[in-house]
């Protein structure tokens, strides 16, 4: 259910919001596993806290990998140098993907969708809807990592 909703939202809305189609997705398999929890077998409390569990783990699986074509850079660096059969060289390859001019586009679209707001040549937070998501994220990954992040 999870995958079926975020491929139809997605699509419906012709290829735009793609993490939040992933997340609404996530949403709706959740809403359909706790209508199978409540109107499917009983089974008792344990059975429904892994079927949450489990269904929680393959949703942060599903969500990463179906993120990684969007933002895995080496990935995306394959795929160009795959797609074209005269090969790309180092500096066709660099004018795309600089390093600074990523993070630029990136921050830009913070500002744009206004999760970033700007005022006296400071950036603050705007809208508080990736806050979460970056706490769980950083919360599995100090349950796994032993910490935040690799750089830690």
């Amino acid at each position: 259910m999870n995958v079926f909703a975020q491929v139809v939202l997605f699509r419906a809305r012709r290829g735009d919001h793609f993490v939040r189609s992933i997340l609404e997705g996530c949403f709706a398999g959740a809403g359909g596993l706790v209508l199978l929890e409540i109107f499917g077998d009983r089974e008792g409390v344990a059975s429904h806290v892994v079927n949450g569990l489990t269904y929680g783990a393959l949703s942060y699986c599903y969500f990463h990998l179906a993120c990684l074509g969007q933002s895995s850079i080496r990935i995306r660096i394959y795929s160009e140098i795959a797609a074209t059969s005269r090969g790309l060289s180092l500096e066709e390859i660099g004018q795309v993907y600089d390093g600074r001019a990523l993070a630029k586009i990136r921050f830009q679209r913070l500002i744009e969708s206004g999760d970033i707001i700007e005022r006296d040549n400071r950036y603050f937070i705007g809208r508080k809807r990736l806050i979460l998501v970056a706490n769980v994220i950083g919360g599995i990954k100090r349950i796994i990592m032993g910490r935040k992040s690799q750089f830690d």
